[in-house]
């Protein structure tokens, strides 16, 4: 801009731009207004200066703005007036959801508030939760402790702050789809005042729908209402839901969840049992589905089916794509996606990305008669139910929940590479350190659980059929 070089010519700002363009350019010196001609090649190498202007930042300064940014330290981002209230279900992840409080605990200070999520409702009670317009929620647990937090806040009869979740459960499909799983809450994001509060402040906005699940008994003529927001299922991966929620409720195996690893392979060895038995090979006679008013007819094979609210189901698994007879399942569109699976093995092959579920449906009212015991479960959470029943299906509300932006994924990408590259600072070289020990960390605790999953499988796999392996093994050794 020529109006802003010292030196002018008389003609003004229109002079001087046509003097450029003829490659003669004003003199930038204190001289004052005299003219020299210089070469296009040489006006730009010099440039155009204003006098006082601050030379341009070294490679290297440069370079530590960039990490500077991806780790959320740039001046201006230090989340000035956002209160974060974080609650943490200290049953979550096998032992780590009570490190987690107790860190937490230490490092927030007020305004910000760390509370135990198993205990909100007192807390709400007693008035100790309050919110404004920049308020901030974190919640360090399952996709079922988001739930829990969500009706607790409502008990207020406001609209809850916007939340963001810290995944410490078994599947943690929720996060996923928000983009906070992986490794976007490590140690040394979580456990810094600073960081916790930027991030929460960078992130979007997203509506999440929530879904009232209605229970009608005719023996008994009662109804019972829950809520979810992820999904639903009947069948054969409620089973191995319920198979799994029992025996972590059971204090005489609370010792085998100590870790997310080892819940998943668990959860799969709870499933392994239906591979032989086909507990639910007469699903689609035993279950009678209507959407918006139209009776579903499901593969002959069919043995679970399940309702998403969301694209990821048992820990990231895509169950919906579009094609030209459905639209794309989005998390605030008011409409749920149907889809079936044919047993504990596709199920398995769906969790390894070698299969995909039948599409079935969509819809906004979805009516479901069950004609025997059928075990249920939503979002994770499961039970049994026993007798004849009518579930009903509908849109409740939905809440506000926390994005995280594309671009800070790709900051934390652009961090990792520069560390990988040795551009990381001294701070960074420490956090890369720790990181490769907890990595070593997990991979001696995934190396300990597959095997003894393994075991557990194989022992799954041989119950049912102990009697005649003792037979058989008695007429061989001729006993």
């Amino acid at each position: 801009d020529a109006a802003r070089v010292r030196g002018v010519p008389a003609g003004g700002p229109e002079a001087a731009a046509n003097e450029a363009r003829a490659g003669r350019v004003p003199d930038a010196t204190r001289g004052g207004a005299k003219t020299r001609t210089m070469s296009v090649a040489t006006t730009a190498r010099v440039g155009w200066r204003r006098e006082g202007a601050r030379s341009a930042p070294s490679r290297g300064r440069r370079r530590e703005r960039a990490v500077a940014r991806t780790r959320g330290d740039a001046r201006g981002d230090e989340g000035g007036g956002t209160n974060v209230f974080v609650f943490v279900n200290k049953k979550s992840g096998g032992r780590r959801g009570r490190e987690v409080l107790r860190r937490l605990r230490e490092v927030l200070k007020p305004p910000h508030v760390v509370l135990d999520a198993t205990k909100v409702r007192g807390a709400i009670d007693r008035g100790e939760v309050d919110w404004d317009a920049e308020t901030r929620v974190l919640v360090a647990g399952g996709d079922g402790t988001v739930g829990m937090v969500v009706d607790a806040l409502r008990r207020r009869r406001r609209e809850p702050p916007p939340i963001a979740i810290a995944p410490l459960g078994t599947g943690n499909d929720l996060a996923r789809v928000l983009g906070w799983s992986g490794d976007v809450w490590d140690d040394s994001r979580l456990f810094s005042e600073r960081r916790v509060v930027s991030t929460l402040r960078r992130a979007r906005l997203q509506r999440v729908d929530r879904w009232s699940l209605e229970i009608t008994r005719p023996r008994r003529r009662s109804t019972t209402k829950k809520l979810f927001s992820n999904y639903m299922g009947i069948g054969v991966d409620a089973r191995a839901a319920l198979a799994f929620d029992s025996a972590r409720k059971d204090r005489r195996w609370t010792w085998l969840f100590v870790h997310a690893l080892t819940n998943k392979l668990l959860y799969a060895v709870f499933g392994a049992r239906d591979f032989i038995e086909h507990s639910f090979a007469g699903l689609k006679r035993d279950v009678e589905v209507t959407v918006d008013g139209k009776v579903i007819d499901f593969p002959e094979d069919t043995e679970g089916i399940i309702l998403l609210n969301i694209n990821s189901f048992s820990g990231g698994v895509r169950m919906w794509a579009t094609s030209d007879e459905f639209t794309k399942s989005l998390k605030d569109d008011g409409v749920l996606e149907i889809v079936a699976v044919s047993g504990a093995l596709h199920l398995g092959q769906l969790n390894a990305r070698l299969a995909k579920p039948v599409q079935v449906a969509q819809g906004r009212d979805v009516r479901i008669e069950l004609k025997r015991d059928l075990p249920v479960q939503i979002d994770g959470e499961p039970w049994l139910q026993r007798g004849a029943a009518t579930l009903r299906v509908s849109l409740n509300d939905s809440f506000t929940m926390l994005r995280r932006p594309r671009q800070d994924r790709i900051n934390d990408l652009l961090a990792r590479w520069s560390r990988s590259n040795g551009f990381a600072s001294e701070d960074d070289d420490a956090t890369s350190a720790s990181s490769d020990e907890r990595r070593a960390r997990r991979r001696r605790a995934f190396a300990f659980a597959f095997a003894f999953a393994l075991c557990l499988a194989l022992a799954a796999l041989v119950f049912p059929w102990r009697h005649r392996l003792a037979r058989l093994f008695a007429l061989r050794l001729g006993l």
